[in-house]
């Protein structure tokens, strides 16, 4: 089975936060990088470490 690394514009906002939840649960995803160009009022670095809390092989990373 081939998997996935991908990225996520936008991460941090109010469609992003549940799209990045999604995109965690997905077996096919081995590497999950989330950004965000706008300053949310929850930091990309902080949705990747709720997101990391989650048991899937996908790895979680999230710009400062």
């Amino acid at each position: 089975m081939s998997s996935f690394k991908v990225a996520l514009l936008g991460a941090c906002g109010g469609i992003g936060q549940p799209l990045a939840l999604l995109l965690k649960l997905n077996q096919k995803i081995s590497e999950l990088a989330l950004y965000d160009i706008k300053q949310a009022r929850t930091p990309c670095a902080g949705v990747a470490e709720d997101l990391s809390h989650i048991n899937t092989p996908a790895e979680v990373k999230g710009t400062p």
